[in-house]
């Protein structure tokens, strides 16, 4: 089953759209508890005089991504050169439940005549 990922309307205004990044609009369920980052890696092209792109789904635990010095802080030393938030576990969605009604047929009303 899939799930729709949480920050998907936020990383799809981030990215441009020159980039030809596709992005996923959902995560597979029971990896909602992980950062779901897009990582971007452009590269750039003399000969070309172009920008090669390429982007990658990674799945983080919460501990890699927030701690100090984790993941987020050392992109550069990684080869990317920007990283997208897809799915943020911290984020907590509501869940709207509506009333249920009883079930059963809806009673009839009987109007007494005069006779």
């Amino acid at each position: 089953m899939q799930m729709k990922a949480n920050r998907f309307d936020q990383a799809l205004s981030q990215i441009p759209k020159e980039w030809g990044v596709t992005i996923p609009d959902s995560i597979a369920e029971g990896t909602e508890k992980y950062f779901h980052v897009i990582m971007v890696k452009r590269t750039h092209i003399p000969a070309e005089e172009t920008y090669r792109t390429q982007a990658y789904v990674q799945q983080y635990p919460q501990e890699a991504w927030l701690k100090k010095g984790g993941v987020k802080d050392n992109l550069p030393l990684l080869g990317y050169n920007k990283a997208f938030i897809l799915h943020d576990p911290t984020i907590k969605v509501e869940v709207k439940v509506e009333e249920k009604k009883p079930a059963g047929r809806p009673k009839k009303q009987v109007e007494e005549s005069e006779d």
